[in-house]
């Protein structure tokens, strides 16, 4: 979503182009705002279906169509030519198990998902990806030789930035990270911006905060608050007496985002698997120190400007937090390197021109 926004947000007025949304979504919102065309369709997965086949079909042959990190259109590759974003990174990463944690009929739904979303991404005229790493690997399997391969890097969002800060909000999130105001300045805080997929791998954070003999930080999540996985975190927290530490603010509305880091002292991402991951560019905008998953898209992507742990060995892990914590000489070379990386990258309007310019040009082609 914040990806979409931001391209939004940057695009140029010189660009012909009109946007397909679901009804009742932010993006809906802005094209109204920024006066840009915009059909919407109803919520559901055979609604989706039914709008994707009629639009194959009814624009133009040869029509561009850029997707925003996700398959084309359905029978959109008979017509239609189609750009991609690139966002099943496990597709490409078959020595892990990614769905592991699934048994079952779920474990099968999600198998067959898989070879509906491998079969779908291959008619793609072109993919884009956001790191090196992805893109190697993609030129190196034979389902996907058809199709051509390009890197757009990770932008920092528009929407993302220290003078989007608001006192009100950070005020509510500082009150929710504390049951006792006056405990505020008593704690440090991580913040894992992250969705309730077991890939994210907050599961873990219990046995990592176990592992600690100090009290003095916790750890925030935003998970929404009926989820079955933060149950399962909860349950695993409150055997391991560890329950007082992690905080569940719930989801983060994407105005608020900026609001939300200019409280934490750190932000973490511990998944398994990433296709690309908004929290590096966020932590290094905001200035806040990063901690990733020890891997190749990880390193190819955060370079020296984050601390690397493996979350499956919670002692050595979470040493490395906290010395990302509170080792002065640490926090200062993370964010230093933070600020060359960030430089390294496009800018959000430098990238939404990368990628009309690409459909453009392909199509022209």
């Amino acid at each position: 979503m914040q990806n979409a926004l931001s391209f939004l947000e940057n695009m140029p007025d010189t660009f012909d182009v009109a946007i397909v949304a679901r009804a009742g979504s932010p993006i809906v919102d802005l094209c109204i705002q920024k006066n840009v065309p915009c059909y919407t369709v109803p919520q559901g997965l055979f609604s989706r279906l039914f709008w994707e086949a009629l639009l194959s079909f009814g624009l133009p042959r040869r029509c561009g169509v850029f997707t925003f990190f996700g398959p084309p259109f359905i029978f959109g590759w008979i017509r239609l030519f189609n750009v991609s974003g690139f966002a099943y990174s496990n597709l490409l990463y078959p020595e892990i198990d990614f769905w592991h944690w699934y048994k079952g009929p779920r474990r099968l739904r999600v198998f067959l998902t898989d070879i509906y979303r491998r079969f779908v991404i291959s008619k793609a005229n072109a993919l884009v990806f956001e790191t090196c790493t992805l893109k190697h690997r993609a030129d190196s399997c034979g389902w996907l030789n058809h199709s051509r391969h390009y890197v757009v890097r990770m932008a920092a969002s528009s929407l993302v930035a220290k003078e989007n800060v608001s006192d009100k909000i950070r005020l509510h999130y500082l009150n929710m990270f504390s049951r006792h105001s006056i405990d505020i300045n008593w704690h440090s805080y991580v913040l894992f911006l992250a969705s309730d997929n077991p890939n994210k791998r907050l599961h873990l954070l219990p046995y990592l905060l176990a592992e600690s003999k100090r009290k003095d930080y916790k750890f925030v999540l935003t998970l929404d608050p009926r989820c079955k996985y933060l149950k399962t975190i909860q349950t695993l927290a409150f055997k391991l007496n560890v329950s007082d530490r992690i905080v569940n603010v719930g989801v983060v509305d994407y105005r608020d985002v900026s609001s939300l880091i200019s409280c934490v002292d750190a932000m973490a991402n511990l998944a398994q698997l990433e296709s690309f991951s908004n929290n590096f560019i966020e932590a290094w905008k905001m200035r806040v120190p990063l901690v990733v998953t020890d891997s190749d898209w990880a390193r190819d992507a955060c370079g020296e400007a984050a601390a690397y742990v493996d979350p499956e060995k919670s002692r050595l892990a979470i040493s490395s937090v906290e010395a990302v914590l509170f080792d002065p000489n640490v926090r200062e070379d993370l964010v230093s390197a933070g600020d060359q990386m960030l430089a390294s990258y496009p800018t959000a309007n430098e990238k939404s021109v990368a990628y009309l310019d690409l459909l453009n040009n392909m199509v022209k082609e």
